[in-house]
């Protein structure tokens, strides 16, 4: 019998990983459906939590594979009743080099400036603000230096978070052109990115093993990005994303082995 929970958090990340703690489960053996995405609010402000829905799958099958237990087919719907969307299809990534072209000390300098001015008006005491771009990730990194950073934080990274969008958004639309920018501080990214490269790792070991799907959390687009270009040259496994919105989350398939010589 499948298990079922409610659960909350900050963001959808951290409510999925409150409810597998509590059903002590792994994310694969679960489906995540988000009830409520959320709000960052302004610099935190205003903020509400993310709330979902977290099932155990049940799995049949043969030889051992895990494959979902079909469900009886829906009984059709009168003409009155409004019509089903169709699932979201599971979209390949982009490539860096099929992605428009920035203009990386521009982009630099346009981050740099929009932060100081931010956190002037926050009346944040003395920043020292630098911001390079990232050759690896293939964005700007911006780093906060500053008395305050405990405050620019936030309550479980929120109001970094925010900060994070709210300068994405306005630099990206001054250049013309989406431009990636983390906006990092006493090394919050850092730290939550070396968790998910090592998720990433544990799942092409599983793949390589077992082979099939594996499916992480819906997480922030910075995140996914890093998955992505974290696996981009690994032999083993391919990455798409699949859902819409707060939903979206990283896919890792096991590429198909070709016919031997």
């Amino acid at each position: 019998m499948s298990q079922e929970i409610e659960t909350e958090g900050k963001t959808v990340t951290i409510a999925v990983e409150n409810g597998l703690k509590e059903l002590n489960l792994r994310r694969e053996d679960v489906e995540v459906q988000v009830l409520e995405e959320g709000n960052a609010g302004f610099l935190g402000i205003g903020s509400k939590p993310a709330r979902v829905l977290i099932r155990s799958k049940r799995w049949t099958g043969e030889e051992g594979a895990k494959t979902p237990e079909r469900k009886p087919a829906a009984k059709r719907e009168p003409k009155s009743a409004k019509p089903v969307r169709p699932a979201a299809k599971a979209a390949t990534r982009r490539s860096p080099a099929q992605a428009l072209p920035v203009d990386e000390e521009k982009a630099c300098a346009e981050a740099k400036r929009l932060l100081e001015e931010i956190l002037r008006l926050a009346g944040v005491d003395e920043p020292k603000i630098t911001a390079e771009w990232d050759v690896e990730q293939h964005r700007v990194h911006a780093e906060i230096e500053s008395d305050d950073s405990g405050l620019l934080i936030g309550k479980g990274g929120r109001t970094l978070e925010s900060l994070q969008f709210l300068t994405t958004i306005i630099v990206g639309r001054k250049l013309g052109v989406p431009t990636a920018i983390q906006v990092e501080t006493e090394g919050y990214w850092k730290r939550l990115e070396e968790k998910v490269i090592a998720e990433a790792e544990r799942a092409v070991s599983q793949l390589k093993e077992n082979g099939g799907v594996y499916r992480f959390e819906p997480m922030e687009p910075s995140l996914r990005r890093l998955i992505h270009r974290t696996l981009a040259d690994n032999p083993d496994v391919e990455t798409a994303s699949e859902g819409e919105g707060s939903s979206r989350k990283v896919v890792v398939k096991a590429r198909r082995a070709g016919p031997k010589p």
